[in-house]
């Protein structure tokens, strides 16, 4: 289903500036342990709503991409830097 955060099937607070400024992963109880938290910044907002109706509940699919994302640009930057280049 295709929407926006206006849509009536999500409940969305008075002040939706509150709402994004509040949305961190400090904020986040799944990110608080996440050792990827600083590298996705607690994933994606639009995600995080249409699968979970909750902009502080990251889409866990979303979350495991990015974790894979980041161990694979970690290792190829090792693998730079113990080759040489």
């Amino acid at each position: 289903i295709l929407g926006n955060i206006n849509d009536e099937r999500i409940e969305i607070p008075e002040d939706v500036t509150t709402m994004f400024r509040e949305a961190h992963v400090y904020n986040k109880e799944t990110c608080q342990t996440c050792w990827n938290k600083f590298y996705c910044s607690g994933g994606c907002h639009a995600n995080a709503i249409n699968f979970n109706n909750d902009i502080k509940k990251p889409y866990d699919l979303g979350c495991e991409m990015q974790k894979k994302r980041t161990e694979c640009a970690i290792m190829i930057q090792a693998k730079l830097l113990t080759e040489g280049e």
